[in-house]
């Protein structure tokens, strides 16, 4: 995978590495509940049955800061055993928020539905 070599090369020259948290947060609307809660977190919109924009393919984005809406779920991800990495592609949104990304599917055992 093409940008999973770009993004670990970034990762390497910028030497900054840390330690993913025990969990980590997913956003995503409240439609597609049904969907991961049967399949995960999966990387291609071409897996999925209600996630229908093609935007979302190729990498799940995790952050360690939960937000709360009454349009959006925030999964919680247990990171253990999973592939995951620090983000870099866009710089922090905010300095104390970290975000994360998977190339690689998140299994539905690996989520929990979090609420406030």
């Amino acid at each position: 995978n093409r940008r999973h070599d770009a993004t670990e090369l970034r990762l390497n020259l910028c030497g900054r590495r840390k330690k993913v948290k025990k969990y980590l947060y997913h956003h995503s609307p409240v439609g597609n509940r049904n969907s991961i809660g049967t399949y995960g977190l999966l990387t291609s919109a071409d897996k999925t049955v209600d996630v229908t924009d093609p935007n979302v393919a190729g990498g799940i984005y995790l952050t360690d800061k939960p937000r709360f809406s009454q349009r959006i779920d925030t999964w919680r991800v247990k990171t253990s055993g999973l592939a995951i990495e620090e983000d870099y592609t866009g710089g922090p949104e905010d300095d104390k928020e970290n975000w994360y990304v998977s190339f690689e599917d998140i299994p539905p055992d690996h989520l929990e539905l979090w609420l406030p």
